[in-house]
């Protein structure tokens, strides 16, 4: 558990110093659509669409999730490459770890060789990149608040002295 909480607090460090999120979703959904480079846009005018995902999600657990992903028919058999280029509120479960993300303008869901299912999820938030260091490590400090009242079991990472 240390390693991944680890992992997972200096990906939201990264995530904080490179822009950050603040959105209230809710309301009607809009259709997401596929363009022609395999991008799946949607009207990001309309209130954000709820996206459950965690690293670990099989495309059938992903699309039973999130049933509005069920039109682009994700294959369990294939590697899956879910570019999301819309406003979501997403909402990160892998079973052990969750944490209420907010709003995102771009989501990407990515399998690998090893895994096809969701093997990486990269996550850029709605909020305006911040140029500052010191208000980009506040920003970052609030989500590790957030994700350790989200997680009251789990133990703070040990970093190697």
């Amino acid at each position: 558990m240390g390693v991944r909480m680890n992992k997972l607090w200096m990906g939201l460090v990264l995530v904080a110093i490179s822009g950050l999120a603040a959105c209230q979703p809710q309301g009607e959904h809009g259709k997401l659509r596929k363009d022609m480079n395999g991008m799946i846009l949607g009207d990001d005018t309309q209130p954000a669409q709820p996206l459950h995902v965690g690293v670990g999600d099989t495309a059938t657990r992903l699309m039973a999730r999130n049933p509005y992903l069920k039109q682009f028919k994700l294959n369990d058999q294939e590697e899956l490459r879910l570019p999301l280029m819309t406003k979501l509120d997403v909402h990160y479960d892998d079973g052990d770890i969750k944490l209420d993300v907010g709003c995102a303008f771009t989501t990407n869901i990515d399998g690998n060789a090893r895994f096809p299912g969701a093997a990486f999820i990269g996550i850029k938030l709605c909020d305006q990149p911040l140029n500052d260091w010191k208000p980009a490590l506040q920003r970052a400090t609030e989500i590790m608040r957030r994700l350790e009242q989200q997680n009251p079991g789990a133990e703070p990472a040990r970093f190697l002295p």
